[in-house]
C-alpha cells in the first residue's frame, strides 16, 4: 500500500475549526429557538397542531443522526473517487466525508428547530441539537480516525 503523507497541523487546524463552526452554528438553532418562544417581542402565529408532521420530521432527523457516521465512511473510502493507483484515502477525501458528515448532522438539529417553532415546544431544539452536538463531538475528526481509514 501506498503510504500518503501525513497532513500538515495546519490542515488538521482548518478540519477542526470547520467542525467547531458546525457544533457553534447547532448550539446557536437552540439559542434561536429559546428566543423565538420565550420572547413577547417576536409575534407567532398560534401554536399548529401538526402532531403528525412534527414526527416525521422527529423521525427524519433521528435518520440523520444515524445515517451521519455511514455517510462519511461510505464517502471516504469511495474508491472511485480516487486513481486506482492509489488504495489508501487522502486526507482531502476524508476532510469532504467529514464535512458532509457533521452538515448532515446539523441537519438533525435544523429540524429540531422547525418542529420548535411549529409546536412552540423548546424542547425539541433543544433535545435534538443537544444530540447532534453529542455525535459531532463523538465524530470529531483525529489522526487516529483517517489512519484507521488506511487500514480497512
Amino acid at each position: 500500500m501506498t503510504a500518503l503523507p501525513s497532513p500538515s497541523p495546519r490542515e488538521w487546524a482548518t478540519l477542526h475549526i470547520i467542525c467547531a463552526a458546525f457544533v457553534v452554528a447547532t448550539l446557536l438553532y437552540g439559542g434561536v429557538g429559546w428566543f423565538v418562544v420565550t420572547s413577547s417581542s417576536v409575534e407567532l402565529p398560534s401554536a399548529a397542531k401538526p402532531g403528525g408532521l412534527a414526527l416525521v420530521m422527529a423521525t427524519a432527523a433521528i435518520l440523520l443522526l444515524l445515517a451521519a457516521p455511514l455517510a462519511q465512511r461510505l464517502l471516504a473510502q469511495d474508491r472511485e473517487a480516487r486513481p486506482g493507483i492509489m488504495p489508501s484515502v487522502p486526507f482531502e477525501t476524508y476532510r469532504q466525508a467529514v464535512i458532509v458528515a457533521f452538515a448532515v448532522r446539523e441537519g438533525a438539529a435544523i429540524f429540531g428547530l422547525v418542529i420548535t417553532l411549529l409546536l412552540r415546544d423548546i424542547r425539541w431544539v433543544l433535545g435534538l441539537g443537544a444530540v447532534a452536538v453529542l455525535t459531532m463531538l463523538l465524530g470529531w475528526p483525529t489522526e487516529a480516525g483517517w489512519e484507521r481509514l488506511n487500514r480497512s
